[in-house]
């Protein structure tokens, strides 16, 4: 486990400890390459920053502020005005698993043992 600052424009992440990697593992356990890798789906712009957002400065906060903002009704394709902010957060991240939709799941989690599910393009698809 390793103790990181995470920052989060909600829509995209910058995780440290996800940068660097040039491949990654399905949960089947199988390495696709980066050019096997299909990049573009579900709130791509969004998680991107491709949609070029005006972002509110970085502020400090916490796991427990993130996790008890009301979820929205529905997602739409265009950024939610909560998530022009930009969050950091200091905790570990204890998973950091692929997905089918071009996106990393990355699971933090703070010292006090409150865990938070978030986001990151594949690094072979971040623009």
């Amino acid at each position: 486990m390793m103790l990181v600052a995470v920052v989060l424009a909600l829509g995209a992440l910058s995780v440290a400890a996800a940068a660097g990697h040039t491949s990654a593992q399905s949960p089947s356990g199988s390495t696709r390459s980066r050019n096997a890798v299909a990049c573009g789906v579900e709130r791509w712009t969004v998680k991107t920053l491709q949609d070029r957002p005006r972002l509110i400065p970085v502020r400090d906060t916490t796991i427990a502020f993130l996790t008890s903002r009301p979820a929205p009704s529905s997602l739409p394709d265009t950024r939610l005005p909560f998530e022009r902010h930009i969050y950091r957060v200091h905790a570990a991240v204890t998973l950091v698993r692929p997905e089918d939709d071009s996106d990393l799941h990355v699971v933090i989690q703070d010292a006090r043992g409150r865990t938070m599910i978030t986001e990151a393009p594949l690094p072979a698809c971040a623009p």
